[in-house]
């Protein structure tokens, strides 16, 4: 059987980031092999996955202003139509606290899961 690559949708990537530079780069490495939107701020980016299009990936800038990328995380997280996405962080942020959490959100009792933090 011959399979039909042409025929297989090419997967959504939301890119969220306040910086143009890094749009623009970021969605030009993707824009090849993804279908990708851009969100300049929280709000926008809430509001793009709110309308009924769901992206497959979500790319989070963190410091964003008005609202960082961890409160649009928290905001997706709680609600069960858009929980399931996943979501990437992207920062320059190094701090092992600020890692945890992106991943853990501010719950007090987090154990040290440090080495499970991917840094690329």
């Amino acid at each position: 059987m011959k399979l039909n690559f042409e025929t297989v949708e090419k997967a959504n990537v939301l890119v969220v980031d306040d910086s143009p530079d890094s749009l623009c780069l970021i969605s030009g490495l993707l824009k090849d092999d993804y279908k990708v939107e851009e969100a300049e701020d929280g709000e926008t980016a809430l509001r793009i996955v709110h309308s009924g299009h769901l992206p497959d990936l979500i790319l989070l800038d963190i410091l964003m202003p008005n609202m960082d990328g961890y409160e649009v995380c928290r905001r997706l997280k709680i609600n069960p139509a858009t929980r399931g996405i996943p979501v990437i962080f992207l920062t320059a942020m190094s701090d092992v606290k600020d890692e945890q959490k992106g991943l853990f959100g501010n719950s007090r009792g987090t154990k040290n899961f440090e080495n499970q933090v991917v840094a690329l």
